[in-house]
């Protein structure tokens, strides 16, 4: 078997690099008929929620990647009508890992949501993300890191 170029793995981790940079935010609709949510753009026959947004970035919140995934979802409020989303949902379920410049940009999307009126809750967050969100001071701002907050319960608060 020949020797891998030199080349190979520094290629390798620079595509990885550039995948963790821009990780795919999926916008969660409802699976209709079910309390189940996924990716309105991957299933365009889901539901969409009519007075919330729910994103789920599909990468750990870290330094490389905090930047495009604030702008992704801002972006995103500015296109669909911001005066009709009262909420916004961050479910951290498909990221691992989160560290401080995840944390702070946590803190920076809730400050930009509540000078729009929206209010902002995080579900689904492991174990450790949690432990830094409250050591950073995230917790109160968004109203609790509950470990058995499922997305359905959190819409279903919002509405009651």
């Amino acid at each position: 078997m020949a020797p891998i170029a030199p080349v190979a793995p520094i290629a390798s981790i620079l595509l990885l690099l550039a995948r963790v940079s821009r990780p795919h935010v999926a916008f969660l609709g409802r699976v209709p008929g079910t309390d189940s949510y996924s990716d309105l753009d991957r299933h365009p026959e889901n539901e969409p929620l009519s007075d919330a947004i729910v994103f789920r970035p599909e990468a750990s919140l870290i330094y490389v990647n905090a930047d495009a995934i604030i702008e992704t979802v801002l972006n995103r409020i500015r296109k669909i009508a911001p005066s009709v989303v009262g909420l916004a949902i961050c479910d951290l379920s498909a990221a691992p890992y989160v560290d401080l410049a995840g944390s702070r940009m946590l803190h920076e999307l809730h400050a930009e949501l509540v000078s729009r009126g929206i209010t902002l809750r995080i579900i689904g967050a492991h174990g450790s993300a949690r432990d830094l969100l409250r050591a950073d001071g995230i917790e109160e701002k968004v109203g609790g890191l509950d470990r058995t907050l499922t997305l359905d319960g959190a819409l279903r608060a919002k509405a009651g």
